[in-house]
C-alpha cells in the first residue's frame, strides 16, 4: 500500500455519484406536493415507486446522503487544499476562481432554467412548484449562493442548491482555519466539538433547518477531514499486510451490517440525534474503508468514475426536469398518479443520467478549463 494518498480516489467518486442519485429518490415526493407547496398531511408514501419494497431509499438514504455529501467534501478539501493553503503556496484569489470556475457555470444556467420553467408554471397554475420563494431578493441570494446562509425566508428557484450554498460558506470557515494552520487532529476536534455544543444553541436561535444547513453541516465537513487526517497517519504506520486486511475486513462488516440494520429500521424509530450519531461514527468509517479498499486492492473503480463526474449535474439538474414533466403532464390533463408507475421512473433516470453526463462532458468541464486558464494564469 502507498504511503500516501493517490490523485485521485475513483471509489469516493463513486460513493458520490449514488449519493446524487439517492437524493432524486428522496425528492420524487415534489411531484406529489400539494397547493401549499408540501405534501399533505395524511400522505400515502406507498404511492411513490417502490416505497414498499425498498423504505429506506426513501427515508434514510437521503438524509444520510446529506451528511455524506458534506462529509466527503471536507475529507476533498483536507485532502487537496489545506497543505497548501497553510503554506500560502494557493492564494485566496486561486481558490476562489477555482470554487467559481466549478460551480457557476451550471448553476447560473440551471437557476436561469427554473427561473423560466417556474415564470410557465405559474401561468399555468396560478402557483409555483414546489418552491414558493421566487422573488427578486431570493433570486439575487441565489446568484451568489447564500441563499442558505440564514437571509432566506425559506427554499426558493432550484431548492436543492441550499446544500451548495451551505458548502460555499465551509469553503470560507476552512480557508480561514487552513490559513491559521488550524486543521491538524486536534485543532480539528476542538473545532468539531465547538460545533456539536453549538447546536443545540443555533437549534433554538435559528430553527432545525437552518442549524442542520450551517451548523451540523460544517461539522460532517469537520468529520470529513478527521477521516483525511486518520487515513494519512495510518498509511504511515508500518503495519503487516495481514493485520491491514484484518482491520479492512472488520470496518467492511461493520459498515454492512449497520447499512442492513437501516433497512429493518422505519424512520419513525429514529430521531435526529440517531442521525447525528450515525454521521459521526458510520460515514467516517465508511469512508475510511472505501479508500483503503481503493489501496489496497486491485478493483477497477475507475471504470465507474464517471458516476463522480456527474453527481454536480444530477444534483442540479433533477429539479428543473422535475419541473418540466410537472409541466407536460398539466399541459396534457394526464393524472398525476403517472408519477406511481415504476416506468415513469426508470424514463425519468434514462433522460437524466445522459443529460447529466452531457452536461459534463460538453458544458461544465470545458467552461470550468477555460475559466481556470483565463483567470489562474
Amino acid at each position: 500500500m502507498s504511503s500516501s494518498l493517490p490523485s485521485r480516489l475513483y471509489s469516493l467518486d463513486i460513493a458520490r455519484g449514488l449519493a446524487a442519485l439517492s437524493i432524486v429518490f428522496w425528492h420524487w415526493q415534489h411531484f406529489f406536493y400539494g397547493a401549499e407547496t408540501r405534501l399533505p398531511a395524511e400522505f400515502d408514501w406507498h404511492l411513490i415507486p417502490a416505497y414498499t419494497h425498498m423504505p429506506w431509499l426513501y427515508e434514510h438514504v437521503g438524509i444520510l446522503s446529506l451528511y455524506f455529501f458534506f462529509s466527503l467534501s471536507g475529507f476533498v478539501f483536507f485532502w487537496l487544499y489545506a497543505e497548501s493553503i497553510s503554506q500560502k503556496q494557493c492564494s485566496t484569489y486561486e481558490f476562489i476562481v477555482a470554487r467559481v470556475a466549478r460551480l457557476y457555470p451550471l448553476h447560473l444556467l440551471s437557476l436561469g432554467l427554473v427561473a423560466v420553467l417556474q415564470t410557465l408554471y405559474w401561468h399555468q397554475s396560478e402557483q409555483y412548484f414546489v418552491f414558493s420563494l421566487n422573488d427578486g431578493y431570493h433570486f439575487l441570494l441565489q446568484i451568489f449562493l447564500i441563499n442558505a446562509w440564514g437571509l432566506q425566508q425559506g427554499f426558493s428557484f432550484n431548492g436543492p442548491i441550499w446544500s451548495v450554498s451551505s458548502e460555499c460558506l465551509f469553503y470560507v470557515c476552512f480557508f480561514l482555519l487552513a490559513r491559521l494552520r488550524c486543521l491538524q487532529v486536534i485543532s480539528t476536534l476542538m473545532v468539531i466539538t465547538f460545533l456539536i455544543l453549538l447546536r443545540t444553541y443555533a437549534g433554538l436561535i435559528l430553527g432545525q433547518l437552518q442549524a442542520y444547513a450551517l451548523v451540523a453541516g460544517f461539522e460532517s465537513f469537520m468529520w470529513g477531514g478527521l477521516t483525511y487526517l486518520f487515513c494519512q497517519y495510518f498509511l504511515r504506520q508500518t503495519i503487516s499486510k495481514g493485520l491491514k486486511n484484518l482491520l479492512l475486513g472488520i470496518l467492511s462488516m461493520v459498515c454492512l451490517c449497520f447499512s442492513v440494520l437501516l433497512c429493518f429500521i422505519p424512520q419513525s424509530a429514529l430521531h435526529s440525534t440517531d442521525y447525528d450519531l450515525i454521521a459521526r461514527s458510520l460515514i467516517p468509517i465508511s469512508l475510511f474503508t472505501l479508500v483503503m479498499w481503493e489501496m489496497e486492492t486491485k478493483c477497477k473503480f475507475s471504470r465507474w468514475a464517471w458516476l463522480g463526474d456527474i453527481t454536480y449535474s444530477v444534483y442540479l439538474l433533477h429539479f428543473p426536469l422535475q419541473l418540466l414533466c410537472e409541466l407536460i403532464r398539466k399541459n396534457n390533463n394526464l393524472s398525476i398518479t403517472i408519477y406511481s408507475s415504476g416506468w415513469f421512473m426508470l424514463l425519468f433516470f434514462a433522460v437524466l443520467i445522459p443529460l447529466s453526463y452531457l452536461s459534463y462532458r460538453y458544458f461544465e468541464a470545458p467552461l470550468r478549463q477555460w475559466l481556470r486558464s483565463r483567470y489562474m494564469t
